[in-house]
């Protein structure tokens, strides 16, 4: 037979193929060249491992071994399953409990596999000897009634892996935000939702994105109650109600949640969750999403230990709409006034419906409000009030919030509803504070004040308080004393208001009544009552102290309104009331010289003067001890208390005179000075010449003064304490300016440095001319200067040589001798208001001679880049107080991102440039600290809270910018309890500002739209 050589090829191949199979030759057929040759293969003959297995997965005694394999076992020939049962895996005698789910064949059916660790399983331990086993008879093969025998598999798993731990959530990719805070995110509502681990991280093996998908839950807290389409179809939400109680912790019930899709999950950066929401989020929100833990796991298996469950935050809106309380639904025309007293709104309205249950206050407001972000518990400070007593409130029971668009603007129809209905006649407040309502920008509803009273039904009238309830009796014999009775349901015919003494020295028997013509009926719940009628006047003081009923008398015939809790209380005429001190106490410096000196006998006397109240002429000097007193009080120099300057030779004179007229006239002229026309009393305290430049402490004895006549309650006067600075003597260490031209020009100003000068007083003479001006400033350390302004006019100063006489009052001055001179024409030196500090190729560093300023002028080819980096520390100095810089560029410049470092705070702008090139103004921006005045005053304004940071300012003058973050270092702090505040130069108030606290570095970040004045304060 001649076979070709393809033939023969083939033939060749066939041979080698089954010359490998154990097994007889089975009757196999190859067309060759038309003729069909014939081989046998030999079948297996039992169930051995070589004869029937191919491969496993793992091999036998394998090493590194993922912990959640798919063990597999393939055979040459298809196979079925007979009993999972007999399919073990152990470590020792510990058996790792497999899920018969879990055991399958492939789909050739010629592969067993036991998927170790799926989804909610426990994979195996690391670094651990296993060994599988399936047992003889598990497995038949398919074509012949053969079972396999025990079949063993040992191997140890990796020591490698552990199970991912989260680092951080965040709108970036770079993790620079934290999305758990509001404080702190940066989410957009078209921004992803990065989750990052601490290693690398893969799916589950037996997770598909379309499991991933429907499984992972994301959603947005609180859901509304309800929803609606806008003109366009856009859906948006319409409605949302809350009790008033709710808190942030209870919005964690599933209650308050609404699922929302998820368009995409993927691993990126290998160790980073990216997850897009399937719609935009909304600004200033919160939502929480959700991982199952068993869809994590790091590299080598090991999945996550708890979910991945969290609540985040997206982003305030960048926009500031107009947020603004429109009206009352039903109640028009509507007044609404602002009130300065809380920077707030406040409507007042009588005979309003008996709003209950059923009939909600509904206010409307310009623009969107929620709830305060991240403080759902702010609702609580939505408070209704019966009356004028804080005590009686009304339980608010529903707060629903309310949208609709009217004019393309969202607007919010805000509905509080009263537990219970209100009651007839009576006066209520409504009060919405100023931190509880907020847009989406952040941005808080001003502090709404609804003073109302409800449609009366004329049943019976009462009284809630007397406003004011307390007075002296000083007040009442001037006649000056009106009060309002508040209460419900007055009607015009008030006949007469009737005060009874019920508690006192003479309770019982002094009443009188107030009668129409000084009764002003004012509204159902105010009638004006005023004590100015002689009789009723002379009857409650001659009653003296004590506590009175009110009875409200009507025409109508209705029973008179009465309170028994309600009553006017007078009180006596008390302790003499101090109405100034001469020198008066505080920073005011005084002429020593000048305290009240008295010629006496020869010899000049001085004296400290009270001035004390005296509205009846019945104050009184104590004649028995008031010297002795005097002499035992005190007048000690700061830090001693050994030496008083007291005048007690001068007393003891008075106090040893034996004629009584004579010692009452020494007292009556020197000590103790009645002034019945002022209504006024003086008592001076005679005290030795003291010394300038000293703080001295005035104590006065209790007990010297005394109201006389029959009150019993009558009292002396108290210790009177008081502290007092004496004027210091000038002193001048150096003329900065001393030469002038004969034209100088009196706008600019010679600078005398030195100190002790009188702030209010102090005053300048070039020999006997007077200076035009002088202002106090202070050096860049905080020192002292006097700006002089050289006089004008016919005082103008001639060439020559001058003394500079500094002067406090006339017993204080300090001469400089022919410290300024005068010269003529041609001898001028100019007088620069700046000197060039520095020459960059940035530009130049202008400081100021004056004061502690310095200015960076950018060179031209710097005002058109994309970004410029300035250390200003290192330009101009890190004690230079205000820094500026100067943007003198051509018109369209734009500096991209303009980044300055200091110690005192960096400061990044962004589209820097100048903002109207026709403008006379420079365009400079001021960056850093500010004028220490200027920081004074804003302490000022912040007394009740600890300042933690410098104050830095971010503002400008013909200057244009997008946006700018300032990282402002605090002290004094951990970092919890911090706010950020911003002073608005315009509105001259402080807002709180959104930020990031950095612990560790102990810095804040802010970024913001807006210039102003940033500090950092701890509550």
């Amino acid at each position: 037979m001649f076979f070709s050589r393809k033939s023969i090829v083939i033939f060749l191949t066939l041979a080698i193929l089954f010359s490998q199979a154990p097994c007889c030759i089975l009757p196999i057929q190859a067309a060759v060249d038309g003729v069909i040759p014939t081989f046998q293969v030999e079948p297996p003959q039992g169930g051995t491992v070589e004869e029937i297995l191919e491969s496993t997965y793992p091999a036998n005694n394998q090493i590194g071994v993922e912990v959640k394999p798919a063990i597999k076992l393939t055979f040459k020939y298809p196979i079925e399953i007979n009993d999972k049962g007999l399919i073990t895996l152990k470590t020792g005698d510990e058996a790792y409990i497999l899920n018969a789910g879990n055991i399958h064949l492939s789909e050739d059916e010629k592969t067993l596999i036991v998927d170790i660790g799926r989804i909610g399983e426990l994979p195996l331990r690391r670094g651990t000897h296993y060994k599988a086993e399936v047992g003889a008879g598990t497995i038949k093969l398919k074509d012949y009634s053969i079972t396999n025998e025990t079949i063993t598999i040992n191997f140890v798993t990796r020591s490698e892996g552990q199970s991912p731990k989260v680092l951080g959530y965040s709108s970036y990719i770079n993790g620079s935000d934290d999305i758990k805070y509001i404080s702190s995110t940066r989410l957009s509502p078209d921004g992803y939702i990065y989750i990052q681990f601490d290693r690398n991280i893969q799916w589950e093996k037996n997770t598909d994105n379309q499991q991933l998908l429907e499984e992972s839950k994301l959603y947005r807290i609180p859901k509304p109650k309800e929803t609606t389409y806008d003109e366009t179809g856009v859906i948006y939400d319409k409605a949302f109600e809350f009790e008033p109680g709710i808190t942030q912790s209870d919005l964690e019930s599933e209650e308050f949640w609404q699922e929302i899709g998820i368009s995409d999950i993927q691993i990126v950066n290998n160790n980073t969750i990216r997850v897009k929401p399937e719609l935009p989020l909304l600004h200033c929100n919160q939502y929480k999403l959700v991982i199952k833990k068993e869809f994590v796991e790091d590299t080598n298996g090991y999945a996550l230990q708890d979910d991945v469950d969290f609540y985040f935050w997206t982003s305030p809106s960048s926009s500031r709409p107009v947020l603004a309380l429109e009206g009352i639904e039903g109640i028009t025309p509507i007044q609404i006034e602002d009130d300065p007293a809380t920077s707030g709104r406040t409507i007042r309205v009588i005979g309003t419906n008996a709003y209950g249950p059923d009939k909600p206050i509904v206010f409307t407001i310009r623009g969107e409000v929620i709830p305060k972000a991240d403080e759902i518990s702010a609702l609580e400070r939505i408070t209704l009030i019966e009356g004028y007593n804080n005590s009686t409130k009304v339980k608010i029971s529903k707060v629903r919030f309310d949208y609709y668009i009217e004019g393309g603007d969202k607007k919010t129809k805000l509905f509080i509803y009263p537990e219970t209905e209100l009651k007839p006649g009576r006066y209520y407040v409504l009060t919405v504070l100023g931190n509880v309502l907020q847009n989406r920008s952040l941005q808080f509803l001003h502090r709404i004040d609804f003073k109302f009273i409800v449609g009366g039904n004329g049943e019976q009238a009462g009284i809630y308080k007397i406003e004011p309830d307390t007075f002296g009796l000083f007040d009442i014999y001037q006649g000056n004393v009106n009060f309002t009775i508040k209460g419900f349901d007055f009607k015009e015919d008030v006949e007469y208001v009737e005060l009874k003494m019920i508690s006192g020295e003479n309770a019982g028997t002094v009443q009188t009544a107030v009668y129409k013509k000084d009764i002003e009926f004012r509204s159902v719940t105010d009638v004006i009552v005023k004590l100015q009628d002689q009789e009723v006047i002379n009857t409650l003081f001659e009653g003296g102290a004590g506590e009175y009923e009110i009875k409200v008398f009507e025409g109508n015939g209705r029973q008179a309104a009465y309170n028994p809790d309600v009553r006017l209380k007078v009180l006596s005429r008390g302790k003499p009331k101090v109405l100034v001190t001469d020198p008066a106490a505080g920073d005011i410096w005084f002429n020593e010289k000048a305290l009240n000196p008295v010629s006496i006998d020869g010899i000049t006397r001085y004296f400290l003067k009270i001035t004390l109240e005296d509205i009846d002429g019945s104050l009184s000097f104590n004649s028995g001890a008031g010297l002795d007193l005097l002499q035992t009080s005190s007048l000690y120099s700061e830090g001693q208390n050994e030496v008083s300057m007291i005048d007690r030779e001068f007393l003891n004179f008075i106090q040893n005179l034996e004629d009584l007229e004579e010692k009452n006239t020494y007292i009556s002229k020197y000590i103790f000075v009645k002034n019945t026309d002022a209504k006024e009393a003086y008592l001076y305290i005679p005290v030795k010449p003291l010394r300038s430049q000293t703080t001295y402490t005035a104590t006065i004895n209790a007990n010297i003064v005394y109201f006389s006549g029959n009150d019993e309650t009558a009292e002396a006067n108290d210790t009177i304490s008081w502290s007092f600075t004496t004027n210091a003597i000038p002193l001048i260490s150096n003329v900065l300016t001393g030469s002038v031209v004969e034209d100088y020009d009196e706008d600019k100003p010679i600078i005398l440095k030195g100190d002790f000068f009188d702030l209010r007083n102090v005053e300048v003479y070039f020999n006997n001319t007077r200076a035009r001006r002088v202002r106090i400033v202070t050096d860049e350390n905080g020192k002292n200067m006097l700006e002089v302004y050289l006089p004008d006019g016919r005082n103008r100063l001639e060439p020559g040589i001058y003394t500079i006489r500094v002067r406090n009052d006339r017993d204080h001055e300090f001469e400089v001798f022919g410290a300024m001179s005068v010269v003529k024409e041609g001898q001028h030196i100019p007088n620069e208001e700046y000197k060039v500090k520095v020459e960059e190729r940035m530009g130049r560093v202008e400081s100021n001679i004056l004061r502690s300023e310095d200015t960076l002028v950018l060179n031209r080819n710097y005002t058109d880049r994309r970004s410029v980096e300035a250390d200003l520390d290192e330009l101009m100095g890190e004690d230079v107080l205000i820094r500026k810089v100067r943007f003198d560029g051509r018109r369209n410049d734009r500096i991209g991102t303009f980044e300055t470092s200091s110690k005192w705070a960096n400061i990044t702008l962004y589209d820097v440039g100048c903002n109207n090139y026709n403008s006379d103004n420079k365009p400079e921006i001021a960056l850093g600290r500010i004028d220490p005045r200027l920081a004074q005053t804003l302490e000022q304004k912040l007394q009740r809270r600890k300042i933690r940071s410098e104050f830095i300012q971010v503002t400008g003058e013909n200057v244009r910018f997008s946006r700018f973050s300032v990282d402002i270092p605090f002290k004094g702090s951990n970092g919890d309890n911090l706010k950020v505040l911003r002073y608005d130069l315009e509105n001259r108030e402080f807002r709180d500002e959104v930020f990031w606290a950095d612990s560790i570095n102990k810095t804040v970040t802010i970024n913001s739209f807006y210039s102003g004045i940033f500090v950092v304060v701890e509550e």
